[in-house]
Protein backbone atom coordinates (compact mmCIF):
# COMPACT_ATOMS: atom_id res chain seq x y z
CA UNK A 1 0.00 0.00 0.00
CA UNK A 2 3.03 2.28 0.66
CA UNK A 3 4.18 2.00 -2.47
CA UNK A 4 0.82 2.23 -4.53
CA UNK A 5 0.89 5.78 -2.42
CA UNK A 6 4.19 6.76 -3.09
CA UNK A 7 3.80 5.72 -7.25
CA UNK A 8 0.73 8.06 -7.04
CA UNK A 9 2.65 10.89 -5.51
CA UNK A 10 3.71 10.44 -8.86
CA UNK A 11 0.41 12.51 -9.99
CA UNK A 12 1.09 15.52 -7.22
CA UNK A 13 2.53 18.22 -8.29
CA UNK A 14 4.63 18.17 -4.91
CA UNK A 15 6.23 14.48 -4.05
CA UNK A 16 8.11 16.37 -1.48
CA UNK A 17 4.73 17.52 0.36
CA UNK A 18 3.16 14.29 -0.38
CA UNK A 19 6.03 12.11 1.31
CA UNK A 20 5.80 14.64 4.82
CA UNK A 21 2.34 13.81 4.60
CA UNK A 22 2.75 9.98 4.34
CA UNK A 23 5.64 10.02 7.14
CA UNK A 24 3.54 12.19 9.36
CA UNK A 25 0.73 9.32 9.24
CA UNK A 26 3.69 6.89 9.95
CA UNK A 27 4.73 9.02 13.39
CA UNK A 28 1.17 9.20 13.88
CA UNK A 29 0.29 5.49 13.77
CA UNK A 30 2.95 4.97 16.60
CA UNK A 31 4.21 1.48 15.23
CA UNK A 32 5.86 -0.72 17.86
CA UNK A 33 9.71 -1.84 16.43
CA UNK A 34 8.86 -4.74 14.38
CA UNK A 35 6.44 -2.84 12.65
CA UNK A 36 8.05 -0.14 11.57
CA UNK A 37 11.01 -2.40 10.48
CA UNK A 38 8.58 -4.49 8.56
CA UNK A 39 7.12 -0.81 6.90
CA UNK A 40 11.14 -0.12 6.03
CA UNK A 41 11.76 -3.38 4.72
CA UNK A 42 7.98 -3.19 2.83
CA UNK A 43 8.97 -0.12 0.95
CA UNK A 44 12.42 -0.97 0.03
CA UNK A 45 10.65 -3.99 -1.98
CA UNK A 46 12.01 -6.64 0.01
CA UNK A 47 10.50 -10.24 -0.33
CA UNK A 48 8.23 -11.72 2.86
CA UNK A 49 11.27 -14.15 2.98
CA UNK A 50 14.12 -11.72 3.49
CA UNK A 51 12.19 -9.35 5.90
CA UNK A 52 11.09 -12.45 7.87
CA UNK A 53 14.85 -13.34 7.88
CA UNK A 54 15.98 -10.01 9.13
CA UNK A 55 12.89 -9.62 11.24
CA UNK A 56 13.62 -13.23 13.01
CA UNK A 57 17.03 -12.48 13.40
CA UNK A 58 16.79 -8.95 14.98
CA UNK A 59 14.46 -9.48 17.49
CA UNK A 60 14.87 -12.87 17.99
CA UNK A 61 11.02 -13.89 16.76
CA UNK A 62 10.28 -16.60 14.62
CA UNK A 63 7.92 -15.28 11.66
CA UNK A 64 7.12 -17.05 8.92
CA UNK A 65 6.87 -15.11 5.58
CA UNK A 66 3.14 -15.46 5.47
CA UNK A 67 3.06 -13.80 8.84
CA UNK A 68 5.17 -11.01 7.93
CA UNK A 69 2.14 -9.85 5.18
CA UNK A 70 -0.56 -10.29 7.80
CA UNK A 71 1.31 -7.91 9.81
CA UNK A 72 2.18 -5.51 6.97
CA UNK A 73 -1.86 -5.80 6.41
CA UNK A 74 -3.08 -5.86 9.69
CA UNK A 75 -1.09 -3.81 11.92
CA UNK A 76 1.44 -1.43 10.43
CA UNK A 77 -0.94 -0.59 6.92
CA UNK A 78 -3.94 -0.71 9.29
CA UNK A 79 -1.92 1.82 12.04
CA UNK A 80 -1.26 4.36 8.99
CA UNK A 81 -5.03 4.59 8.07
CA UNK A 82 -6.26 4.92 11.37
CA UNK A 83 -4.14 8.08 12.35
CA UNK A 84 -5.29 9.70 8.83
CA UNK A 85 -9.18 8.29 9.61
CA UNK A 86 -8.26 10.30 12.82
CA UNK A 87 -6.37 13.38 11.20
CA UNK A 88 -9.50 13.67 8.37
CA UNK A 89 -12.28 13.82 11.66
CA UNK A 90 -10.48 16.22 13.47
CA UNK A 91 -10.25 18.48 10.22
CA UNK A 92 -14.48 17.83 10.08
CA UNK A 93 -14.62 19.13 13.39
CA UNK A 94 -12.09 21.73 13.56
CA UNK A 95 -14.71 24.92 12.92
CA UNK A 96 -16.73 23.72 15.60
CA UNK A 97 -15.11 24.33 19.29
CA UNK A 98 -17.99 22.42 20.91
CA UNK A 99 -16.84 19.16 19.53
CA UNK A 100 -13.55 19.28 21.61
CA UNK A 101 -12.91 19.24 24.96
CA UNK A 102 -9.76 19.58 27.33
CA UNK A 103 -8.52 16.66 29.00
CA UNK A 104 -8.56 16.94 32.65
CA UNK A 105 -5.29 14.34 33.35
CA UNK A 106 -2.90 15.81 30.48
CA UNK A 107 -4.60 19.27 29.49
CA UNK A 108 -4.55 18.62 25.67
CA UNK A 109 -7.35 19.84 23.90
CA UNK A 110 -8.80 16.24 22.32
CA UNK A 111 -11.47 15.46 20.12
CA UNK A 112 -14.81 14.60 21.60
CA UNK A 113 -15.56 11.33 20.99
CA UNK A 114 -15.57 8.05 22.52
CA UNK A 115 -11.45 6.77 22.20
CA UNK A 116 -10.24 10.44 23.80
CA UNK A 117 -13.39 10.67 26.94
CA UNK A 118 -15.55 8.13 28.84
CA UNK A 119 -19.41 8.65 28.15
CA UNK A 120 -20.75 9.07 31.60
Amino acid sequence: MISELENAADDFSNYDTFKIILNSYIALAHLDPIHQEILKLKVMKCSNQLIADKINEKFGRKYSPNYISTLYCQKSLQGICDAAALHAEIIQNIFFPENFKTCKDCGRTLLLNETNFVRR
